[in-house]
């Protein structure tokens, strides 16, 4: 039985740094994502940050107008 928790731990020392690779994989691929979609300079992070927000904003009010058109027109 002692064997198998050695093995177990030491399995689990091998798993912290590998977990560690995969973290930094992942932010390299949300910092690339995040440059792909509002750029690399502060203006264009700005700009298109703003940009968005403006059609979230517009999208979400037609979504609400058309849920109570809808919700109107069938009582």
């Amino acid at each position: 039985m002692k064997k198998n928790s050695k093995k177990k731990n030491k399995n689990d020392e091998d798993f912290v740094p590998h977990m560690e690779k995969i973290k930094q994989k992942e932010k390299e691929k949300l910092q690339k994502t995040f440059e792909v979609v509002f750029g690399k300079s502060k203006s264009s992070i700005k700009q298109n940050s703003r940009d968005m927000k403006k059609k979230i904003y517009i999208y979400g009010l037609i979504s609400a107008v058309f849920i109570l058109l809808i919700t109107f027109l069938l009582k």
